[in-house]
């Protein structure tokens, strides 16, 4: 199984990747993953605590398989 999804963003891609890498700040601006934790780099295992539909609270460990600063950010 595989989900992906794309949106275009009125931003530089260097302002897009700051936001996406600081995992300390998803709580910030994501309303699914209310907090991440980790280090992005490939290989690296990183914790993403999401809020279901419902206000279920749900765990998730996630390898960092692509790192590409500016491109691709992509875990499984």
């Amino acid at each position: 199984m595989s989900l992906s999804t794309s949106i275009t963003i009125d931003a530089s891609a260097a302002d897009v990747w700051r936001i996406l890498a600081a995992l300390h700040d998803y709580r910030d601006w994501n309303p699914y993953y209310r907090s991440a934790e980790g280090v992005v780099a490939e290989g690296e295992v990183i914790t993403l605590h999401a809020v279901l539909p419902g206000g279920q609270a749900a765990t998730s460990r996630c390898r960092i398989v692509r790192v590409s600063p500016d491109s691709e950010l992509r875990w499984t």
